[in-house]
């Protein structure tokens, strides 16, 4: 007896090799790094816009703030760049 052929042959599950699956995972660790980021220039633009508005109001105080939170947003900022990299440079040695 014949081995039976899928009725639809495209919607049999396709056998993915390793490498398939690596670029895979690897698309998914930049994608969610850009969303992170995204999220990340947003807040900073917000701190950055904040910042602005104290320098004007001539405020010393609201801007020692408004600047160590903004040097916050940037440290946040940075984590997934240096997470995602590390990752990277592991893989590949």
């Amino acid at each position: 007896m014949l081995a039976q052929q899928p009725r639809w042959p495209l919607l049999a599950p396709a056998k993915e090799d390793a490498g398939e699956r690596t670029r895979q995972v690897h698309c998914a660790v930049l994608i969610d790094l850009c969303n992170a980021m995204q999220e990340n220039f947003a807040e900073l633009k917000m701190s950055i816009l904040e910042l602005q508005l104290v320098l004007k109001r001539g405020d010393d105080a609201a801007v020692q703030l408004k600047f160590e939170s903004f040097i916050r947003a940037v440290r946040k900022a940075q984590k997934p760049v240096i997470k995602t990299s590390s990752k990277a440079n592991a893989e590949t040695f």
